[in-house]
């Protein structure tokens, strides 16, 4: 077909030809003098408008277009099935190459080794030379090379074994070898030969070389692992650690580094594991240890670790009641919130406070009785104590009366800003300390760094495997897929606390204010009352497990909407009916430890629960029908100790609220509060709380602001806001006071002043 004419009075050059393969040529020409632009189709050798050829035209392609129409689909699905394919193959491979990764052992296959009751009374004994224990089987006398080598196999197999909480029993083996020193010297040579060996060749990092399943994401390993280097290097200066080839000398500025970032972090920002009863331990363990056996030459290390062990105690300090040490926690099990003899806590605060209430004497691997108690009563030189705990926290401890507000650690949406989200040692020992894994905000982070220490092996780490897809990552949907999937280990992470305390000498209260209403917590404690002798009362929504946490008294399947204000909170639950991927099944009710055996009087009516030890009073109201589990239907499996009669209140219901009000004797009898309280208004719609209580009105807004009166009551405080101590957050300097005494701790200047 011949090219079409250019009619007169038309631009040629802008003609557009657009199809020339049919009978039909379609112009589109340019008038030059209208300045428009018109369609024509030549048909035969003259130009028509497009219109008279429209309906024949229309026939024509649309017959070509059928034929076309599958080509053109097949050529555009065929690259994206091949996409897709490759994606598929990419990450089955990937799963697949993954799933071949062994987790190293994380516990002992013989039971036996857990036993290292002998050891441990030889570390006493050593620590306590011309004293006796008579609840000890052995005396010093009894002690011979061959029972000392036949002691240490346990201990020695965690080490080289690299099995969890390893670092505990290196802590053992440092001190039976300071302790012991020329003694077992004496008694064979071999002796530190055998225990150096194992102490160098520990790995005391998690970005050391090797395969291992031990612990280093949690505040309490982090300064207890830096610890043990530093002290294993001081004591073999010029050993070669079979680890990495350093010497020992090495170590010790290695690992100093890592204790001085520590002790940074807590004064910057506190702690996340905040006032653990469990935990708070280890680190007083770890700390008296640097400070009894370190280089005093050291000297801002060592003053600064003083200033740390003063920051533990005064959490002690501000948070016991009754010298009962349970508050709102980061890191709680169920033997340290139920009963205070079961406590770990409970050891350090009869030693400090020379109450000599526990006389068990037990021993275990969290360093109780052998290490930090002989460790605060040691001299540095002459008469001097190493350290002392200062007369102005002795004296908060004994104080019954404290309304202190706080705040410590990070939220994970403020890492970047503080310079925290990374992979260097300070950053990700903040990260892990907070147990901050697998989150939105971390997740990538996290790969990153498993990746580049090939950390798949460790048991705590190895679930990574499922994530570790390189598409995935590579695709940056990796935070978005953290919070569809929701795994548990998200309910791991310690962000902002801001704890409300109210103590009298009846009773204390304490709640972490509005802390993520809906979010699964593994191990936290978000309020608690203790009634005197150290009864506690606290809610939680259970999961259907005593094997672990979160379990049925220890951590909690979702986090009420919790305020408080002097003797009142108000927590508001929505119950999920599943709290996280590869999580238990969490039931159906949340409850309260109301052990019934522990009051003098207790009365269940409806809604409302009340009770009275001594001169204490407390009332529950909940918004439905409150009632006791029976005991076979209570959870006993686990607890600490079986205590009588009922102590499981449940309430049910999807939505639903409690509320807690505290009074004593100075207000009036038990039955006049008993009549008040039923006065009192409580209503809940699902979304909101209100409370009138002695002519106030609390009111509460899930997810929202609350308000006493219809003033909204602030919830997120400074570092420290009470009439002993008050500081911004951030600060680093801080000043308790009391009874005419004083502590400051100048952290940047690494002075301590004491004023007793």
């Amino acid at each position: 077909m011949t090219a079409p004419t250019t009619p007169t009075g038309f631009d040629a050059k802008k003609s557009v030809f657009f199809d020339d393969t049919t009978p039909f040529i379609v112009v589109r020409l340019f008038d030059t003098q209208q300045k428009k632009w018109y369609t024509y189709v030549n048909f035969g050798k003259s130009f028509r408008t497009m219109e008279y050829n429209m309906e024949k035209y229309k026939k024509f392609t649309s017959k070509k277009a059928k034929k076309r129409l599958p080509r053109l689909a097949l050529g555009i699905l065929t690259p994206i099935l091949c996409l897709i394919l490759i994606l598929v193959c990419w990450v089955a491979g990937d799963l697949i190459i993954n799933m071949q990764i062994e987790a190293a052992p994380r516990r002992v296959s013989d039971p036996s080794l857990y036993d290292g009751t002998e050891l441990l009374q030889m570390v006493w004994l050593y620590g306590n030379k011309g004293q006796t224990n008579e609840t000890f089987s052995l005396k010093m006398e009894d002690i011979t090379a061959e029972r000392v080598f036949n002691a240490l196999p346990g201990y020695i197999r965690y080490l080289e074994e690299r099995l969890d909480c390893a670092d505990f029993r290196a802590v053992f083996l440092l001190k039976l070898l300071f302790d012991g020193g020329e003694d077992l010297d004496a008694l064979s040579p071999l002796i530190r030969q055998k225990i150096g060996a194992a102490l160098t060749g520990f790995k005391f990092w998690i970005t050391s070389p090797g395969a291992d399943s031990m612990c280093y994401y949690s505040e309490n390993h982090q300064i207890n692992f830096a610890v043990i280097e530093y002290l294993t290097g001081q004591a073999f200066p010029d050993a070669v650690f079979a680890v990495d080839g350093k010497t020992g000398a090495e170590h010790v500025r290695i690992a100093a580094k890592r204790i001085e970032d520590w002790l940074d972090m807590r004064f910057l920002y506190g702690f996340s594991e905040c006032f653990s009863a469990n935990y708070y331990v280890v680190d007083i363990a770890a700390l008296t240890m640097l400070l009894a056996y370190g280089n005093r030459a050291d000297g801002i290390l060592m003053e600064r670790a003083k200033m740390a062990l003063d920051l533990i105690f005064a959490d002690f300090a501000l948070q016991m009641y009754d010298y009962t040490f349970v508050s709102p926690s980061g890191r709680a099990y169920q033997y340290n919130n139920l009963c205070w003899e079961t406590s770990d806590a409970a050891r350090i605060v009869d030693h400090v406070w020379n109450l000599n209430r526990i006389q068990d004497n037990r021993f275990n691997y969290y360093l109780i009785t052998s290490v930090v108690n002989n460790n605060l009563d040691l001299l540095a030189s002459g008469s001097t104590p190493y350290y002392k705990i200062p007369e102005v926290i002795l004296e908060l401890g004994r104080s019954n009366e404290k309304i202190v507000r706080t705040s410590t650690g990070l939220n994970l949406s403020d890492l970047d800003a503080h310079g925290l989200l990374g992979q260097s040692d300070r950053q990700m020992m903040f990260q892990l300390g907070m147990g901050a894994l697998s989150n939105p905000e971390i997740i990538e982070n996290t790969l990153d760094y498993i990746n580049k220490y090939n950390l798949l092996t460790n048991q705590f780490l190895t679930n990574f495997k499922y994530f570790n897809i390189k598409a995935i990552r590579y695709s940056g949907l990796m935070p978005v897929m953290s919070k569809w999937v929701n795994p548990y280990i998200n309910g791991f992470a310690n962000q902002e606390y801001n704890v409300y305390t109210y103590i009298k000498n009846s009773y204390k209260l304490s709640t972490n204010q509005a802390y993520f209403p809906g979010s699964f917590g593994s191990q936290q404690l978000q309020s608690v009352a203790l009634l005197p002798g150290g009864i506690p009362i606290y809610t939680t929504h259970p999961v259907d497990t005593m094997t672990g946490t979160p379990g049925y008294w220890a951590g909690y399947g979702v986090a009420p909407h919790a305020v408080q204000e002097q003797n009142i909170a108000l927590l508001m639950y929505k119950l999920p009916k599943n709290i996280a991927l590869l999580s238990d099944k969490p039931l159906p009710y949340t409850h309260t430890y109301f052990p019934e055996a522990e009051f003098d009087e207790v009365m269940i009516d409806g809604s409302r629960a009340f009770a009275r030890r001594g001169d204490t009073y407390i009332a529950l109201l909940g918004s439905g029908t409150l009632r006791y589990a029976d005991r076979d239907e209570a959870r006993l499996e686990g607890l600490p100790y079986k205590t009588a009669g009922r102590f499981d209140l449940i309430q049910e219901g999807k939505e639903q609220a409690w509320v807690y009000e505290l009074s004593d004797a100075s207000e009036g009898s038990f039955s006049d509060f008993i009549q008040r309280i039923r006065g009192n208004t409580l209503r809940f719609d699902g979304d909101s709380v209100r409370y009138i209580s002695n002519a106030k009105t609390y009111s509460v807004e899930y997810k929202g602001s609350f308000a006493i009166n219809g003033q909204t009551i602030r919830t997120d405080y400074a570092r420290y806001e009470s009439d002993f101590v008050h500081a911004a957050k951030y600060q680093t300097t801080f000043e308790y006071a009391f009874h005419g005494k004083s502590l400051v701790l100048d952290y940047p200047n690494a002075k301590r002043t004491v004023r007793d």
